[in-house]
């Protein structure tokens, strides 16, 4: 299905999030890719100790043809020796969580503001030569395929597929049959989305990168066992024992009754219907995905202290949200900010300070006149000066 532009948010999440997949033409301006990283950066990336990458080849047989569900995966980090044996055709380079160590790539994911920022997984790029493939397969995620530079066609499939067989390949899955699909071509600033379990198929018909922005959630048993751990660290009010209350001879000797099951379903039930609950969930999606937090949030030869700040802002520099910051909000019906953390910890907030929050989530730069507006420095420019050292906030 091709559309003229992204569908208005209403639309979008009634008819298409999880439902059916889309292309949208010309979605990204050419200009946004100037400040992208390249392929050379990339590859440089992808030599680092810490980043998740792969180098994905499609094997041939000995008449040249492509064997079927053959395809060899290796796993960084890399050497520069490793890219000079691969040739010009039929491999690609994908890296993990780029947007988190190239920060100007980060500037794709304005465009996605009308998807579940607090969702988003990463931004996985891939460097494609001619004929480079991954073959077909299923994600369990949301993804948006955004093209840069060069050419690829894709195949997507018109709707899930939950018991699909699989080939396993070095810890490479591709789907064992085929699937029944539409094909698209596409070229820089063409946008897929694809929901959760939508076969799909690229191939590269000249170099070629493009830019998979992912939205994942964890699994409940995940929320459960992370919103446990955070219990365990409450007083005994948010976090009580279960002592048997209410028992019966219904459950002498090793009979668990129902009146005993309802009991503790009714006390876990209670667990999340607590106050912090929703505070953790802001928490719990503000961590980072692909490093320790102390690592990612918090600024240290690039810091400023209140008064500095005051200065940089007297003096006519602007800020917004940086768009690679992992933050959380908890919003009431009407989208009134209740809750903030970023990087996994709370940020407190009043008044002043959630009106200043939700100008700034929705586009708004701060200037000097604006935190006048806001109360003025003496009375925001701690809280400011905070966002902007751990990494809220980016000079524009």
């Amino acid at each position: 299905m091709i559309l003229d532009k992204f569908p208005a948010i209403d639309d979008f999440y009634q008819n298409y999030w999880g439902k059916r997949a889309f292309v949208v033409r010309g979605a990204i301006e050419s200009s946004v890719f100037e400040g992208l990283i390249d392929g050379d950066e990339l590859a440089a990336l992808s030599l680092e100790e810490d980043v998740r990458s792969r180098i994905i080849s499609t094997l041939h047989d000995d008449d040249g043809d492509e064997a079927r569900g053959a395809w060899d995966c290796k796993h960084g980090p890399f050497s520069p020796e490793d890219f000079d044996g691969l040739g010009t055709r039929d491999w690609s380079l994908l890296v993990q969580n780029v947007e988190q160590y190239h920060t100007e790539t980060a500037a794709l994911l304005n465009a996605f503001n009308f998807a579940p920022r607090w969702l988003m997984d990463d931004i996985m790029i891939s460097y494609s030569a001619t004929g480079g493939s991954v073959g077909p397969h299923t994600d369990s995620y949301h993804v948006f395929l955004v093209q840069g530079q060069g050419r690829r066609r894709w195949r997507v499939g018109q709707s899930a597929l939950r018991q699909a067989q699989m080939i396993k390949n070095d810890k490479h899955l591709v789907l064992q049959d085929g699937f029944v699909g539409e094909s698209y071509e596409v070229e820089m600033g063409d946008v897929i989305y694809i929901p959760p379990h939508f076969a799909h198929e690229g191939v590269t018909l000249e170099p070629a990168m493009t830019f998979s922005v992912g939205f994942l959630g964890p699994k409940i048993s995940e929320l459960m066992v992370e919103y446990g751990q955070y219990l365990e660290q409450q007083d005994d009010a948010a976090n009580p024992r279960y002592v048997g209350q209410n028992l019966n001879a219904q459950s002498a000797g090793r009979c668990i009754d129902g009146a005993a099951v309802s009991t503790i379903k009714d006390a876990l039930g209670a667990a999340l219907e607590g106050a912090g609950f929703a505070q953790w969930l802001a928490q719990y999606f503000s961590l980072p995905t692909h490093a320790d937090r102390d690592d990612v949030s918090a600024r240290s030869d690039d810091a400023l202290d209140k008064n500095e700040l005051e200065k940089v802002l007297q003096n006519g520099a602007k800020f917004a949200c940086a768009p690679f910051a992992k933050a959380a909000l908890i919003t009431d019906g009407t989208k009134q900010i209740q809750d903030m953390a970023l990087y996994g910890e709370k940020v407190a907030l009043d008044g002043a300070m959630r009106a200043l929050i939700s100008d700034l989530e929705s586009g708004s730069v701060l200037s000097w006149d604006m935190a006048e507006a806001h109360g003025g420095w003496a009375k925001i420019g701690g809280f400011v000066t905070a966002l902007y050292n751990k990494y809220y906030l980016e000079e524009v």
